[in-house]
């Protein structure tokens, strides 16, 4: 879960309908102030379906992303769909064995998804740059500062890969 300014917010499958839902609850009480459902299918080897990333939460927008490389960003009070893109289709990234799990790493200038190849895309949506496949990739890349020049440490299918945060 990733909880902000009283809102908890979460993701689930429900592997009957063979969907998932992104889930916004009230922190204290726990009801629903709004879901989004989408189709997702089961994926067996993914713990017989099941969420595998935290959404991600920057004030007015939520980011998250599901096992099958799907990318949305939602108005955080209302849950309306402002960007959404699959990174499978769109920009490359192959299935790894379990799906995708890196949660979108929110940073100044850009969200950044580690899905085999590592994709900065600007807070609207635009891609600013895509490395090569670095292999199969679980983990939500780091942000770190050395000598005064800002990297990513990314952990993929090949060991720990160190990028330039600005061209990856």
């Amino acid at each position: 879960v990733s909880i902000a300014e009283g809102r908890l917010y979460t993701q689930g499958h429900d592997q009957a309908k063979q969907q998932d839902t992104i889930f916004c609850l009230d922190s204290v009480t726990g009801d629903e102030i709004w879901s989004h459902t989408f189709p997702a299918k089961t994926m067996s080897s993914a713990h017989r379906g099941g969420t595998l990333s935290t959404p991600s939460i920057d004030g007015k927008v939520v980011w998250a992303s599901n096992r099958e490389g799907k990318l949305f960003r939602f108005d955080s009070k209302t849950g309306r769909v402002l960007w959404q893109t699959n990174l499978m289709k769109k920009h490359g990234a192959k299935m790894p064995t379990w799906g995708f799990a890196a949660a979108p790493l929110l940073l100044h200038e850009m969200v950044v998804m580690n899905v085999g190849p590592v994709i900065a895309f600007s807070r609207k949506g635009r891609r600013i740059w895509k490395t090569k496949n670095y292999g199969d990739a679980y983990a939500t890349p780091v942000d770190f500062t050395f000598r005064k020049k800002k990297y990513l440490a990314v952990f993929s299918g090949s060991g720990l890969t160190v990028l330039s945060r600005k061209s990856g």
